[in-house]
């Protein structure tokens, strides 16, 4: 204020414009010349300047360790690559001694002396605050957080790393496995964008504008009712600057590392003109020709469309050169889909009494000969499945959401439920069985085995390995809820038949036979879209229900 050192920096695309709408409203206001950029000055130890407002100024090319708050007004409505660049200013931090780190993330010798005095006041110091008005995202992105078993505000969670042990199994290291060949190289094979409908299938693009715009006809809870669906006409795309939006795919096609993606702008208005593979939820007015004004926002829409059209026809390629390069490989210690531990994190404030004591128990005893299991609360347990090729597994059931968090994710209820039945069905058959070995394990969501299903990669929960003689038998088996399946065509229902059909000649030579299980937690009646199919049909398709089947399906997997 006055000839007081500047306190903030408001970046605008046009400052002389800004200036004088101001000064025309009676804003006091002078013009300066700067001899320097004051925005490099910030990271300096004696900068006066500690406001910064912008329009997406800060999501790329800036690095800063003074990011304490963010403020986000209409931005951050929508996942993407840029939100997650903005939130990655304000989570760098020197941290001490230049270490780079939290100071709850510090090594021993890292600490400083008095680390156990200062440590509640460096807490508050170390957190990001994010604020949003009008930035939906904001909610997606705390329940992704959630969803990863990371609390999404942690200022009252604690954290207890809980060690884990390979069976000796593993060491042998004669379970085999299939993996994509290290030697191909996607990126080098060139692939034209074109209109591949096929892609869409059974994945049609979905795209809500709704959160992005102000509705009126929306109830008190705030959700829109009788969303209007619309398509992008050709009167809309008359108007367009088929240049920029051309610029801005070939911009994201650079920022994903789509490198080997040859796209043109003939192509692009050939794939926006074909309405039949989105989706396009948004308020009718917005698509109605009463104002020039609108072409900019139109713009945008087929943009946001092109992209996931782009992101989308990239994976379908690139996971179908995948299953075409396919080997088997031996399953080792340094597997990805191996926990070297759990983080476990408590909820200070919990009623739950005794759980830190028991998880705490859990961590000094898990490597133990003799542990076998620990109940840590009425549904949290911890527990050695000899089947399983590591200790321990942790399951937890619901209602400890805001109490009890691991990472890797847990295991739940239907999870949990197919582990008993197994090692019940290998104990009641261990005559039948005598010559036979049983390994299972948890497969990790994006670190372990996926499989590409229609535009979206799999990852089933679980490996079974069945070995006999020199014969190894590979299923891969996923307990879940088919509810909202696509039918008995659905993908993830077909896998058994890619796996036989596209993999399984490729390893013919390794003396293993794949296959894969869906184990639904629906029941039978409770699956709307079955029409006229019987059980049987599901059975056909290795989808086995788990109340209804509960007598066989173990059977079914396992046999050979």
């Amino acid at each position: 204020m006055g000839n007081s050192e500047y306190f903030g920096i408001i970046n605008v695309g046009d400052e002389t414009t800004l200036y004088k709408l101001a000064v025309e409203n009676g804003v006091l206001g002078d013009e300066k010349e700067f001899s320097a950029s004051e925005f490099k000055k910030i990271n300096e130890e004696n900068s006066t300047i500690n406001l910064l407002i912008g329009s997406k100024k800060f999501t790329e090319g800036w690095s800063s360790w003074r990011v304490s708050s963010m403020g986000l007004m209409n931005v951050g409505k929508s996942e993407g690559s840029q939100i997650i660049q903005l939130f990655g200013r304000g989570v760098r931090l020197k941290g001490y001694n230049f270490s780079l780190k939290r100071s709850e993330g510090l090594d021993d010798y890292q600490k400083p002396d008095n680390i156990k005095q200062v440590r509640k006041y460096l807490k508050p110091l170390e957190t990001l605050q994010i604020f949003g008005v009008q930035a939906n995202y904001m909610e997606q992105f705390k329940a992704f957080l959630e969803e990863e078993g990371l609390p999404s505000n942690d200022s009252t969670w604690i954290s207890i790393k809980i060690p884990t042990k390979q069976k000796e199994v593993v060491k042998e290291q004669k379970l085999k496995l299939i993996r994509v060949v290290e030697s191909e190289q996607y990126k080098k094979e060139i692939i034209s964008l074109s209109l591949d409908l096929t892609i869409f299938s059974n994945n049609m693009v979905d795209v809500d504008w709704y959160p992005k715009i102000e509705v009126l006809e929306i109830t008190k809870t705030n959700t829109v009712t009788n969303k209007n669906e619309a398509k992008i006409s050709q009167n809309h795309l008359a108007f367009l600057d088929w240049n920029k939006v051309y610029l801005s795919i070939e911009k994201y096609k650079a920022d994903k590392a789509f490198y080997n993606l040859s796209i043109t702008k003939e192509i692009l208005q050939e794939i926006i003109a074909n309405n039949t593979w989105y989706h396009l939820f948004i308020p009718e007015q917005e698509m109605l020709f009463d104002s020039f004004g609108k072409v900019k926002f139109w713009e945008e829409i087929v943009t946001t469309l092109l992209k996931k059209y782009v992101e989308k026809f990239n994976l379908f390629y690139k996971n179908q050169y995948a299953s075409e390069h396919i080997e088997s490989t031996i399953l080792n210690p340094e597997d990805d889909n191996f926990v070297l531990e759990y983080d476990v994190r408590l909820n200070t404030e919990s009623d739950i009494k005794g759980l830190k004591e028991k998880v705490e128990q859990l961590e000094k005893e898990v490597l133990e000969p003799t542990f076998k299991k620990i109940q840590i609360a009425t549904e949290i347990q911890a527990f050695d499945h000899i089947l399983h090729l590591y200790k321990p597994l942790i399951y937890v059931g619901k209602g400890y959401e805001n109490s009890f968090l691991a990472s890797p994710v847990a295991l739940d209820a239907s999870e949990k439920q197919f582990l008993d039945d197994l090692l019940k069905y290998v104990k009641v058959n261990a005559t039948e069985l005598s010559d036979t070995e049983i390994h299972v394990l948890r497969n990790q969501s994006k670190k372990g085995l996926g499989f590409f299903t229609e535009g979206n990669n799999f990852y089933p929960d679980f490996i079974v390995w069945v070995l006999k003689g020199d014969k190894q038998y590979i299923k891969f088996v996923d307990p879940k809820g088919i509810r909202n399946s696509k039918g008995i065509n659905d993908p993830k229902i077909q896998l058994h038949k890619v796996l036989k059909e596209k993999i399984q000649p490729q390893v013919a030579d390794s003396n293993i036979e794949l296959d894969s299980f869906i184990v639904s937690n629906t029941s039978f009646l409770e699956v709307q879209w079955k029409d006229q199919l019987e059980k049987s049909d599901f059975n056909k398709n290795n989808v086995y229900f788990q109340k209804e089947n509960a007598d066989v399906y173990v059977k079914e997997i396992v046999k050979i």
